[in-house]
């Protein structure tokens, strides 16, 4: 049922609720593939593809060959990847007085909820 729980958060882009049931399914059966995959969703709609990236390789450790997986793991890589570039193109600009400190997210997109719920960068 928590698993179905995620899911639904996810579509309607409650990403904190997401993980917070996932981390639930994860702390009975830390081997649950689903939760793992589900939770590093919430986790990237949250900024923090470190925690998402940990998820999926956890989930492809657990199931090597999952295509689905092995695509979400290249998806967040290219978003890693892009968020980076863009981090560094705004420190740049900082650095050359085209931009202000308050301008610069250094790891992807803010997302205030999550930032309250202590989730996310």
């Amino acid at each position: 049922c928590l698993l179905n729980t995620a899911a639904c958060s996810l579509q309607l882009g409650n990403f904190v609720e997401a993980v917070t049931g996932c981390t639930s399914i994860l702390e009975m059966d830390s081997n649950c593939v689903k939760a793992l995959f589900r939770r590093a969703h919430g986790h990237t709609g949250c900024a923090d593809y470190e925690k998402a990236q940990v998820d999926l390789e956890r989930a492809i450790s657990l199931e090597p060959g999952n295509q689905e997986l092995d695509d979400a793991l290249g998806k967040l890589r290219r978003k890693i990847k892009a968020a980076k570039k863009e981090a560094q193109q705004m420190c740049t600009l900082m650095f050359k007085g085209g931009g202000t400190a308050s301008s610069v997210e250094l790891y992807g997109t803010s997302n205030p909820v999550c930032n309250a719920a202590g989730i996310g960068g």
